[in-house]
């Protein structure tokens, strides 16, 4: 998948010093797998119980959420959260299909959701 590099880096530069801080109130969300699909394959947003975060090629067989969208959209929507800049310019057409597989994944998908461009 095309977009791992940039998952990884909004794992690591963003969501890791987020979520680290954090661990010992939200350790019951943790570990969270976000699974990415678009045309060109699957990768999957992995934080840990440590809080340690990072992207892995392919989809994880237990998400808690999964994503799919086209590989621009997922790209332009992960570029814009690095760079902090317009989320009006990732295009939405067609929007992304987000489902929350588990409680856990709902309760951060209405926490992140945002931050990682997908709203």
């Amino acid at each position: 998948m095309t977009n791992t590099n940039l998952l990884n880096q909004v794992a690591t530069r963003l969501v890791e010093p987020q979520v680290k801080p954090l661990t010992l109130f939200i350790g019951g969300w943790l570990p969270q797998h976000w699974v990415f699909t678009t045309e060109s394959g699957s990768s999957t947003l992995v934080v840990e119980k440590s809080g340690d975060s990072g992207a892995v090629l392919g989809a994880s067989p237990t998400p808690d959420v999964t994503v799919e969208w086209t590989d621009a959209q997922l790209d332009a929507a992960l570029s814009v959260v690095l760079t902090n800049g317009d989320r009006n310019t990732v295009p939405r057409d067609p929007p992304p299909t987000i489902k929350a597989h588990t409680k856990k994944g709902k309760d951060a998908l209405n926490m992140l959701g945002g931050r990682l461009g997908l709203r």
